[in-house]
């Protein structure tokens, strides 16, 4: 999937490799897609065992409206918490943010999510995670340990946005 038209260069933010690729063809307005995408507390409804989601931001914005430097912190059953910083906002085509968390065993983690608008309506979403893994937990996440939980969280997604179809997989390293 290109994502020139994005303007998001991932080498701006990270060394790591593209490791995770997923999309959906929807049939909603991109416009709204994106404000769903960006409705952040909202991930809750289709990120698996995401309970919570807090968003501050570095200045005064509107209601729904983000920017570089938004931070959400999210906490998962189990009390697993992460931190994420947008680091690239660009409405209503996407935006990129980076993680951190205590025990989250990715390094150099960026995340995009896109909305590419098709013609004569609906478009395609377009999600990908760049990051890097060493030691034993590269063999435990890679390929297995992001997929399946991305696959759950497209289905949910696919089905809150008129998705038609959907897939995600690991991107294999090139030799």
């Amino acid at each position: 999937m290109d994502i020139s038209n994005f303007g998001f260069d991932p080498t701006q933010f990270t060394n790591a490799p593209l490791q995770t690729e997923g999309w959906i063809r929807f049939t909603d307005p991109p416009d709204e897609v994106f404000a769903r995408l960006a409705h952040h507390e909202g991930l809750t409804e289709w990120l698996p065992l995401l309970k919570q989601v807090t968003v501050s931001h570095p200045q005064a914005l509107a209601s729904g409206e983000s920017t570089v430097g938004t931070t959400r912190t999210l906490v998962f059953q189990g009390g697993l918490t992460l931190v994420e910083h947008v680091v690239y906002w660009n409405p209503p085509l996407c935006y990129a943010y980076d993680t951190q968390g205590k025990i989250f065993p990715l390094q150099d983690y960026i995340g995009l999510m896109g909305v590419e608008p098709g013609e004569g309506g609906g478009g395609t979403f377009i999600f990908r995670e760049y990051f890097s893994v060493s030691g034993s937990i590269k063999n435990a996440v890679i390929p297995y340990g992001v997929v399946p939980p991305m696959q759950q969280a497209l289905h949910k997604l696919s089905q809150l946005i008129g998705g038609i179809e959907y897939d995600v997989r690991h991107v294999d390293a090139p030799d």
